[in-house]
């Protein structure tokens, strides 16, 4: 999850400087509100709870944290001025006014396009189970079973690899993603990305 946001981050950076550069404006406010908002606040802050909660990596996860909303306040500085140096004069790492910090710039170095195709894959697994609970009026506390069918290997991989994010954040547990999965007999089901998405409802529902 660090070098996802990290590589959001910085691709962020290279349209906003684009847009800019090319004087249009409403495209780079754009682009830093979607990240702030929809991968930042409504991802990242999310995909780190497994980290803070236990894992070994807390105080890289929380310096990564406010490395990642310094960087977007300083992106979003000429839109917002007395906002954002309001707010980062309030974080740790504060070093003088924002006004003099320099401007965040696109590095080709620290791109990781693997990650961010393979946490697009984690984001839409969640995303599909979450929808499979309020379709269902599911009680969101209700710890379900998961089992998703992948005829791609390497998708099957990420789900695997990747299990502790989809089983914190969808309040799941991921029992097997491969293409030898079978449909439960009472479940719900989905289609994702070329993936077939079953939450066993086998005494969780009364039909």
């Amino acid at each position: 999850a660090h070098r996802w946001i990290l590589s959001r981050l910085n691709e962020v950076c290279g349209e906003v400087n684009r847009a800019l550069e090319e004087f249009k404006f409403n495209d780079a406010a754009s682009a830093i509100y979607k990240f702030i908002w929809n991968e930042y606040c409504d991802w990242f802050i999310e995909l780190s709870k497994p980290h803070l909660y236990g894992g070994e990596d807390r105080e890289a996860t929380q310096n990564i944290l406010v490395h990642v909303l310094e960087s977007s306040l300083r992106l979003l500085h000429p839109f917002m001025p007395f906002i954002t140096e309001e707010i980062c004069s309030k974080l740790p790492a504060a070093n003088g006014s924002i006004m003099k910090a320099t401007f965040p710039q696109y590095d080709e170095n620290k791109s990781a396009v693997e990650m961010e195709e393979t946490f697009s894959t984690v984001i839409d697994v969640i995303t599909c189970v979450r929808n499979i609970r309020g379709e269902m009026n599911l009680n969101p506390g209700l710890n379900l079973d998961l089992l998703i069918r992948t005829q791609d290997s390497r998708q099957a991989n990420v789900l695997e690899l990747y299990s502790v994010y989809i089983n914190a954040l969808a309040r799941v547990n991921l029992i097997e993603s491969s293409p030898k999965v079978k449909k439960p007999r009472v479940s719900a089901s989905s289609v994702c990305d070329k993936m077939d998405i079953f939450v066993s409802l086998e005494g969780k529902m009364d039909f």
